[in-house]
């Protein structure tokens, strides 16, 4: 919210038109998806898919920040894989941003897979305390 107004005021100190201004404010407004409006013009749309996609490719960024931001390391995988999944069923709209990320797409999935099998048959906790404290 503060983004769109501050883009809003930017905008209007660069003297371009109300309507340019509501439209880049709408793209603002929606490109997280989950809180807010939905995107309604394919130009915020294609911004939503883009801040989507770019978890794709900063896979690690995700790993981390759920990592440092939970108790358990299973517990990490587990929103790791709901926060994957939501991009790809609900801010994948575009037919075409899914063709593009969905080799890492698969490969996450199955990363995924991997680890939560290493949780079933294993004994071992990973224990995140000392990895939250560097």
């Amino acid at each position: 919210i503060t983004g769109a107004e501050e883009t809003k005021k930017i905008l209007k100190e660069l003297k371009y038109d109300e309507d340019f201004i509501k439209k880049v404010e709408h793209c603002v407004l929606t490109h997280r998806g989950r809180k807010g409006p939905k995107p309604e013009t394919l130009e915020a749309e294609i911004i939503s898919c883009a801040d989507a996609m770019a978890h794709f490719d900063t896979f690690l960024d995700l790993v981390n920040y759920f990592i440092k931001n939970t108790n358990s390391f299973e517990e990490a995988v587990n929103k790791i894989e709901k926060k994957v999944e939501r991009n790809w069923n609900q801010k994948l709209t575009l037919s075409e941003a899914k063709e593009i990320v969905k080799v890492k797409y698969d490969s996450i999935l199955l990363l995924i897979k991997s680890m939560k099998e290493y949780f079933q048959n294993s004994t071992y906790t990973i224990n995140l305390n000392n990895y939250n404290s560097g």
